[in-house]
């Protein structure tokens, strides 16, 4: 039969699940690499799953069918469909043996999803639905097969031939090819398939298990890059120690390997026993990369070393399941990360990312609960809400059980569905279980969208020795979610004022409570919150005198920077003057001890934080120009004590990394921050200074940002030797990119125009397209939101193009205007025009279709 069209995306429905029709027990692949294209035989070992007469359909995108056959035998176009996504066979026994034979051309995959180059080698990215454009299968995480790989190609040019698993044999073959096989003990998905082929340096190392097993290390670069490798190695192996120690944990192959690659669309992969990596979280130095280049290469590695666990030896039943993985082990990798970087300062970043990326989604045109209820492109769901704000609902059942019970809990649900497909509701029921406790109400996190809104209220008590607070709990509508029920929510309480800083925990569990506390003194000031207990927006009508008492005497660290938090938004509202404010930073930069957090006090709201705070519409430009004028205030107000700890020479006398040297250059850029933005000449020249004095990429980028936005000579003499120094490394040089495209001063639009033709840039790339067109994007609203429109008009222009390129990087860009509604009416209007624009565009991706709809529907 002849090829069909491919149908208009539908959505997919949660409530429409049903198990396979056809189970994989086992799948042999071979492939055969060629120059331009990559031959794939895929031979199927099927099974009919219960008793149904239904066809089997395979999926499968971009491929060239050159054969199939059934038990041995050929089947012919007339006992086939084949459309553009799949390929349908009736009237098969019950078993069969499949044998396909597919073409692929990895060059021309620009989407890099499937197998694709990247540079001279090549690799896959099957996570989601990856796997269909390599070969047809049913692609769906529920069907789980062991899996033998063979790789033919050419030895000189291909002498690294990887896969999951094990290597079980290598042969050489004529005419200089060779061919590596491997075999995979464990059950799959077919989303956990990974093949690379290159040629590619080895760095090999070891750990040896509590069980006395030795893990053979391999992390596979370019040549030339090995060097590069040494703290990811490290951190490797301290994710592996910390799992066995936390949760009793032991890796089960005996290889693991890591490839580092230039061309990725995410962070990373969890393959089983071969992870994929964008090269940006391996390969790093002192001299090439920042301390949070470090500290995010740690926290990715973690993170997909315990998928080997929570993800790969159990996995989700379909993607409506996906923060059953990647919630779950988000948390797990803020865990390990708390214990080995430092608690208050990581758990602070962990709620900045949260306020920053969820909470303004769940606000938004593309809100949705963790397990959403429906998808067009499940693409558009690996975001912050399944993954950061499903790790805070794992973070709230693990505050309520205690580590001990959580473990338990844990530990109980992977034996129970060890090597299986789960779901939200398994992992729920095994915590359940294992401590008794009713968790029914609280699973409606996991079903409902929107940040819930804690209001707080001081009562009259009966008695001196009582402190009454009345909570009620409002979760607003989202699309398609109007009414919400009442969710169980855990609050950390402490009372300051009182004998030995009392800590308590209040769970909410309906829509209105009153909660009476025992008290010894009359001076009481409320903390909520404490460590971030609960996703949730918490109002309480704190005093500056209130915030002050907590910034200087709490011993929470993140409730400290929360009260300094609200301390410059009320001065950004106008709420409240500047005096109060710089009072308080007087005294913790005369007291405080502890570096890593002095700079989080520091450090003011971010420009997209301020626009989802602030009430709507939002006086976007007033806002921006009052947290500006705040910065200098400060610099101006606080010259002589923030001087004391730039002139502190400690931290930068080396230039390595350690937590100690890290949080030390974390408070030294802060404060020349604030110092230069008096933005006089000798601030200017302090600046220029400290960058040519700088011995590590921490104090170079310090400098740098605290010149980015003077319309200076000392700004432009650093940015242009800082361009030439690193301009034949491509991970450095974003970081140039990144700071150019934050820049406010002149016509931002216009300046990113002139950075999309340079030599450096390249539009294929989605690293350089996240430095340049994403920073602008998503952290220069100024910029963006320009009132000529010069910013609208620039992704009017870009998104397309990337879109015909990458459908993932163009849906993900096209997210920076998710906060659209809480603008003025005027900026309104050009985005509605801007969207409407888009959508009418011809031939756009699935992916960017559904995020401009969502976003249009705003309107």
């Amino acid at each position: 039969m002849q090829a069909g069209n491919k149908d208009a995306p539908q959505p997919i429905y949660r409530q429409d699940y049903q198990p396979p029709d056809w189970l994989v027990e086992s799948i042999e692949l071979y492939f055969e690499i060629a120059d331009e294209h990559v031959d794939v035989t895929s031979t199927l070992s099927l099974k009919r799953n219960g008793r149904h007469a239904r066809p089997l359909v395979l999926d499968g995108r971009q491929l060239e069918l050159r054969s199939l056959r059934l038990d041995g035998e050929p089947v012919t176009p007339d006992n086939y469909d084949l459309t553009n996504t799949s390929l349908v066979l009736g009237a098969l026994p019950d078993t069969a043996l499949l044998e396909i034979q597919t073409r692929t051309e990895p060059r021309g995959n620009t989407s890099l999803e499937g197998l694709y180059a990247a540079g001279n080698m090549l690799c896959t990215q099957c996570e989601a639905h990856g796997f269909s454009r390599i070969t047809y299968f049913p692609d769906r995480p529920d069907i789980l097969a062991r899996y033998r790989v063979t790789i033919e190609a050419d030895s000189t040019r291909y002498p690294t031939l990887l896969s999951n698993g094990n290597r079980v044999a290598h042969t050489m073959l004529e005419n200089g090819r060779q061919q590596v096989q491997w075999d995979d003990p464990f059950p799959k998905p077919c989303y956990l398939f990974a093949l690379v082929a290159g040629d590619l340096a080895c760095v090999k190392d070891h750990y040896l298990t509590g069980s006395g097993r030795t893990i053979a290390i391999e992390f596979y670069v370019e040549h030339g890059r090995e060097s590069l490798c040494g703290h990811a190695v490290n951190s490797l192996k301290q994710a592996m120690a910390w799992d066995e120690a936390t949760y009793s944990l032991e890796y089960d192959l005996d290889t693991y390997m890591v490839v580092a690659v230039s061309s990725f669309n995410m962070g990373a992969m969890e393959n089983k026993g071969l992870n994929i990596f964008n090269d940006r979280f391996v390969l790093v130095s002192p001299k090439t990369a920042t301390d949070s280049d470090h500290e995010l290469v740690t926290a990715i590695i973690g993170h997909e070393y315990f998928h080997n666990w929570t993800g790969n030896r159990v996995t989700c039943r379909d993607w409506f399941q996906l923060s059953l993985k990647e919630g779950l082990t988000v948390f797990r990798e803020q865990q390990f990360m708390q214990d080995c970087v430092g608690g208050s300062t990581q758990r602070i970043e962990q709620v900045r990312m949260l306020r920053e990326r969820q909470f303004p989604e769940d606000a938004g045109p593309l809100a949705h609960p963790v397990r959403p209820d429906s998808y067009i492109e499940i693409n558009n769901f690996y975001t912050a809400t399944v993954y950061e704000k499903g790790a805070e609902l794992v973070r709230m059942l693990h505050g309520m059980l205690g580590q001990e019970a959580f473990a338990r809990g844990l530990r109980s649900y992977l034996k129970s569905h060890d090597g299986q497909a789960a779901t939200i509701e398994d992992f729920v029921e095994a915590m359940q279980n294992e401590t008794e406790t009713d968790l029914g109400q609280f699973f409606r996190w996991y079903s409902q969208a929107g940040t819930p809104e804690v209001t707080v209220r001081e009562i009259e008590a009966s008695s001196e020795a009582e402190y009454r607070l009345e909570f009620t709990q409002f979760t607003p509508a989202t699309p398609g979610q109007a009414e919400k029920q009442p969710l169980l929510i855990p609050l950390r309480i402490g009372l300051l004022g009182q004998p030995g800083q009392s800590d308590h925990l209040v769970t909410l569990n309906d829509t209105w409570q009153e909660v009476t506390f025992g008290i010894e003194s009359l001076q009481v000031t409320p903390v909520f919150l404490r460590g971030f207990s609960a996703p949730v927006h918490l109002n309480f009508p704190y005093s500056a005198d209130q915030l002050a008492r907590i910034v200087l005497q709490e011993e929470d660290g993140y409730a400290r920077w929360e009260a300094m938090q609200r301390l410059y938004l009320q001065h950004m509202l106008g709420e409240i003057t500047a005096e109060p404010l710089i009072d308080v930073l007087g005294q913790i930069l005369a007291s405080e001890s502890d570096c890593g957090l002095l700079a989080e006090l520091l450090t003011l709201p971010t420009e997209n934080q301020l626009i989802e705070l602030a009430p709507a519409p939002v006086k976007l430009d007033q806002l921006l120009d009052r947290r500006d004028g705040l910065l200098q205030r400060i610099g101006l107000s606080l010259a002589a004590p923030l001087s004391k700890h730039l002139n502190d020479q400690e931290a930068t006398a080396t230039a390595d990394y350690s937590i100690a040297s890290a949080a030390k250059r974390r408070l030294h850029a802060i404060c020349l921050l604030l110092v230069v933005r008096v933005a006089d000449e000798a601030s200017a020249a302090l600046a220029e200074q400290y960058y040519q004095q700088a011995s590590n990429m921490s104090d170079t980028l310090a400098a740098m940002q605290a010149l980015r936005d003077l319309e200076c000579e000392q700004r432009e003499r650093v940015m242009q030797d800082f361009y030439a120094r690193w301009s034949g490394q491509p991970l450095v040089l974003d970081k140039w990119f990144a700071i150019q495209a934050c820049t406010h001063f002149g016509e931002p639009a216009t300046r990113i125009r002139r950075l999309l033709d340079d030599q450096g840039f390249d539009l294929r790339n989605p690293n350089r397209v996240r430095a340049l067109i994403g920073a602008f994007a998503m952290n220069n609203p100024r910029g963006l939101h320009d009132r000529s429109g010069a910013g609208y008009a620039l992704l009017q222009e870009l998104l397309p193009k990337l879109d015909s390129l990458n459908p993932q990087v163009s849906a993900r860009m096209a997210q920076s205007l998710s906060n659209w509604h809480q603008l003025d009416a005027d900026r309104k209007r050009q985005i509605n025009h801007l969207l409407q624009t888009l959508m009418d565009q011809p031939g756009l991706s699935a992916d960017l279709k559904e995020i401009l709809a969502k976003l249009s529907a705003a309107s």
